[in-house]
Parts: C-alpha cells; structure tokens; sequence
C-alpha cells in the first residue's frame, strides 16, 4: 500500500519532495522548518520544533528566509541572527531563489507565520505550516498541500473560540483582588496579548524578562501591545503590589504557580473543555493556535488539491488524519514521514 502511495505522488511529476524525521520539508533546493543541508532555509515561524537545528542552517545554507516578526522573535529569544544570510520577506512578495519560486502567504497561528507557496518545475506545493482556520490564507488547487495535524483526530472539536477564554481570564481578575498569572509559549502569548486588547483591556500588563524582550522586539517591527512592563522592574513594583494586574509567563512556569500568590491560568491546547478547575485559584484553559481535526477537514475541502501530505513529524495523528481525508473527502492523502 506504502508503495503505490508513493508512486502515485512520483507519478505526478513532482521534484524532490520529502518530510524528513527532523521535520524538515524538502521541496527542491528549499529546507522548510528544519535542516536538511539545501541552499535555502525557510522558516516559517518561532515556534522550537520549527527552527530546530537553525545554527546549522546558517553555516551550511546561503540564505535563511523568514517573515520580519520570526526574526523579531527569534532575536526576542537570544538566538543569533546572522543579518548577512537573512532574508526579511513579507508576505504576498513572490521570490525566486536557485529555480524555485515561492511566496509567504498569512497564516493565524503566531505572529509572523507565514504558509509557503512553491513553484518548482511547473508544479504548485503548498506547506500550511500551523495554522487555525479562521483568518489563515487556502491555497487552492495545488498539486500538493502539506498540512499540520497536531490536533488531527475527532476528540479535539472546539466549539469555544480564544475570546470565550479570554474573556474567562478577564472575569477573574474582575472578580478577585489578587493578581493573575497567565502561562503560554512564546508567540502565543504575546497572540494572547493582542486579543486582551481586543477584548478592551486597557491597563498594563507585566511580562517576565524573556517575554518582555520579545514582545519589544515584536513592536520594532510594527505591532502595536499596548502599555506593558518587566516584570520585578522599579515601574512594575507598585502594579504588581496593588494586586489586580495581569502577569504572562511561560508555559513552563507553570509548575512554580504554588510558590506565587494569585490566580494561575495555563494556556493550553491539550484540554478538551474550556475551563479545567484544578483548585479554587489554578486553571487550564484550552486556548489553541492550531486548527482541531474538524477545522482541519475543512481547510483541505476548501483547498481542493490534488494530494495531500499530512507531516507526520509533529503529529502522532498524522496516518489517521491521512485516512480521514482519503474516506471523508476523496482526496488521496499519504502521511510523511
């Protein structure tokens, strides 16, 4: 069956087309979301399975290519941008690097994430990156759409949106006199922030060190948080003591929230509920940048391409997502690696 999978693909035609077990998606001479030792490194957005191994990227590519918020990013984190291999690149800009031709196309997960068009030898291959549904660019009628199923199976369907969360957290802090604690990963924090302002929340809100750099790095390059202050910073000192002010840390802090006073909220795309109680004043709340495996069948039905790869390196679900779309839609799907 593996076999006349792949040489239905082979038999369209399609050049040098490949997931790596790194997660690196080789189309032609471009590396995308991973090393894979090609002239040009894409990625398409921070998140660190996305810019694994990029190190090796900038001493054996000629460029590295990645929206001008990824880069913003990735200085946020710390990591060494070498500016005389980067290539800032907006979206909607075509470019043709060593006889392959490729444009950025918008997509909602993080800001900056860029879905990647590639032209290659009269053929259309399209990586979606992560992506939600909503506000993300459909590449329509390609020959391949390479897709994120990181959600890819039937018990995540989110019938909530992030405001309802959003508007959860801003309930809480209204309701209590203590401060409130919010835990997400770099990128998706500072979407979150985007969205309190959305929402209507004015004040400022108090970021930990790494999360305020990036943030700062972000508003160089256009976007627009509101007021917000480092945390244990002379100006943060008297918020934080008036025990009414939003404070964002990472993910990974969350294991510390019994050693902080206040409300804990965990930003997490694993629950299957909104609102998960853990005790009176610790929460997990279930806020996704990904599209769930509803959104998912969705997107590939609008898409209408020829075939489908689902990347099997950042998604144990990606051969059952494969098949769902294969029985559901018709359209032949094969998971990679």
């Amino acid at each position: 069956m593996r076999m006349q999978r792949w040489t239905k693909l082979e038999n369209q035609g399609i050049p040098e087309l490949k997931i790596e077990q790194n997660g690196a998606i080789v189309v032609g001479p471009l590396a995308i979301d991973g090393c894979a030792y090609k002239p040009v490194r894409i990625v398409t957005h921070a998140h660190q399975d996305h810019i694994v191994s990029l190190s090796k990227s900038y001493k054996n590519s000629g460029f590295v290519v990645a929206t001008p918020e990824t880069f913003a990013i990735l200085r946020g984190l710390g990591l060494r941008v070498n500016s005389t291999k980067s290539l800032e690149l907006k979206y909607d800009i075509p470019v043709t690097m060593y006889d392959a031709k490729f444009v950025f196309r918008k997509m909602n997960h993080i800001p900056g994430t860029a879905g990647v068009e590639v032209d290659l030898g009269g053929k259309r291959i399209a990586y979606t990156s992560d992506f939600r549904l909503e506000d993300s660019h459909i590449f329509e009628n390609v020959d391949v759409l390479i897709i994120d199923a990181t959600y890819g199976h039937p018990s995540y369907k989110r019938t909530w949106s992030r405001m309802h969360i959003v508007n959860k957290i801003l309930h809480l802090i209204e309701e209590h006199d203590k401060n409130l604690w919010v835990y997400g990963y770099y990128g998706k924090a500072q979407g979150f922030m985007l969205l309190l302002r959305e929402a209507g929340y004015r004040e400022p809100i108090v970021l930990t060190r790494k999360m305020y750099g990036i943030t700062a790095e972000l508003e160089s390059v256009g976007l627009s948080f509101g007021k917000y202050l480092q945390y244990e910073s002379r100006e943060s000192e008297e918020l934080v003591k008036s025990n009414h002010s939003i404070i964002i840390d990472h993910a990974i802090n969350f294991k510390h929230r019994k050693k902080r006073p206040g409300i804990h909220v965990l930003l997490t795309g694993w629950a299957t509920k909104p609102v998960e109680i853990l005790n009176e004043w610790h929460y997990r709340m279930s806020y996704s940048d990904h599209a769930d495996y509803y959104d998912i069948l969705e997107y590939v039905r609008l898409a209408r391409p020829k075939t489908v790869i689902v990347d099997a390196s950042r998604s144990s679900y990606a051969r059952f997502m494969a098949r769902a779309i294969e029985n559901t839609l018709g359209i032949h799907a094969l998971a990679m690696p």
